[in-house]
């Protein structure tokens, strides 16, 4: 994700094997790719463990973003691109959010993460389908979050997705499905996709954030946003729960984020390789009780 340039197309597209696909491809105008917050956060030393989340940072409301609704005609398995012009990072939010509710919703999806959630384990804690024991504790907020988070980066799952470069001048976003059932590769965004996707179509709550590593070439108030990972809480219906950051693009445990991004959250200044923070909501104001 960056949000160098000052145009973008993004393009959208449908279905594979049945199932809603949404493809979105953003074509790089009149800019650059900025730093990459993957790149400059695998060099710093520092790890965030479970529970260093916890945010003062204000969550904004997901930004209004309507996906095409209209599916062309198309060989099987073949998207169709739709473009779109986008200027700013709330509508690239608004799409990738829109992406993650409309997956939440996939009726396959749900029965791929029961599937994960659902498997038995022996007495020593491993997996077999004869154990009697859940590998995962009913009600479980953390252990739920851990074993979806793990099904995604352990390439030895069936459901894994290697973290894939764009191509040069996109920035792809790719429905859910796609990524999890077809492509089993993509980058950052694809990641907040298919795991917010997979969370949320198990009753777990999510936030996106993104943020703008800091750059010689930029004040930290005009650093270009680079990077989007998931926040989501380690208990179920508490208030005063602890979110943690959920990035499966990095080859790190759950919990960690780019170093300093959790004090910027927490104060509004910049630390770490970190210039500036935005947590955005899921769900819509009109969907709050």
């Amino acid at each position: 994700m960056s949000d160098a340039g000052r145009k973008f197309q993004i393009a959208a597209s449908l279905t594979l094997a049945g199932g809603f696909i949404l493809s979105a491809l953003a074509q790089l105008k009149n800019g650059v790719e900025g730093a990459s917050a993957n790149a400059a956060a695998e060099a710093q030393t520092p790890l965030r463990g479970v529970g260093d989340s916890g945010t003062q940072q204000k969550v904004r409301p997901l930004p209004d973003a309507k996906l095409p609704t209209k599916v062309p005609r198309q060989v099987p398995g073949k998207p169709k691109l739709k473009q779109y012009d986008v200027d700013d990072i709330d509508t690239r939010v608004g799409l990738i959010g829109e992406l993650i509710r409309k997956g939440s919703l996939s009726p396959d999806l749900r029965e791929r993460t029961v599937e994960i959630l659902s498997l038995k384990c022996d007495s020593l804690g491993r997996v077999d389908d004869k154990g009697g024991h859940w590998c995962v504790k009913e009600k479980d907020c953390l252990g739920e979050v851990k074993a979806v988070f793990e099904a995604i980066r352990n390439p030895k799952s069936k459901y894994a997705v290697r973290y894939t470069r764009d191509a040069m001048l996109a920035d792809v976003f790719t429905a859910p499905e796609r990524t999890l059932l077809k492509s089993h590769g993509g980058d950052c965004d694809d990641y907040v996709i298919v795991l917010g996707s997979m969370l949320m179509a198990v009753g777990h709550p999510v936030r996106m954030r993104v943020v703008a590593t800091r750059r010689d070439d930029y004040p930290d108030d005009k650093a270009p946003w680079s990077h989007i990972y998931l926040l989501t809480p380690t208990t179920f219906d508490n208030p005063r729960a602890k979110w943690i950051s959920v990035d499966a693009s990095m080859n790190k445990p759950l919990g960690w984020e780019a170093p300093g991004a959790a004090d910027v959250a927490r104060t509004g200044k910049p630390a770490g390789i970190v210039a500036r923070v935005r947590d955005y909501s899921i769900v819509k104001p009109s969907e709050v009780a």
